[in-house]
């Protein structure tokens, strides 16, 4: 997978319009839920970018259980955004060995990406990086390129 350089920016973020240009011309439409540990603002940043997100909390899903949020992925179509390892990669291990499938799970994990509006352009730099990439049926970690 490549990975876009990512950057630090404020609540409005800004990234290089030719990431937005580039996932459109992979003639991919991504859908991505974000778990409920993540800020509408962040997921308005992520639409801001072309990617179709929306919040657990949007959905009206506050505190449900994370198998309902999964559910709620899979059902939706969309790819989910989290940092509950252990949960999710259950979850998905059992739902494919079930002989279903999902649309993919993206882990940004807390050591390396901050939930901060500060560090909304880093984990917006990363979700496009991998958006055109296939991502059905996968537990994808995100890599911040700042932190190497």
């Amino acid at each position: 997978m490549c990975y876009s350089e990512c950057m630090s920016v404020n609540v409005s973020v800004r990234l290089d319009d030719t990431l937005a240009e580039r996932l459109r011309l992979r003639g991919r439409t991504v859908r991505l839920l974000l778990d409920e540990m993540y800020a509408v603002k962040l997921a308005q940043a992520l639409r801001d970018q072309g990617i179709d997100a929306i919040t657990v909390a949007e959905l009206g899903m506050a505190g449900r259980s994370d198998a309902d949020v999964f559910a709620a992925a899979t059902d939706g179509e969309y790819a989910l955004l989290t940092e509950n390892v252990s949960d999710f990669a259950r979850l998905c291990s059992e739902h494919v060995a079930a002989g279903r499938h999902h649309r993919g799970v993206l882990i940004a994990l807390s050591s390396r990406f901050s939930r901060r509006p500060g560090g909304y352009g880093t984990i917006v730099a990363a979700v496009v990086a991998v958006a055109g990439d296939r991502l059905e049926d996968r537990l994808v970690y995100l890599e911040n390129q700042t932190s190497r």
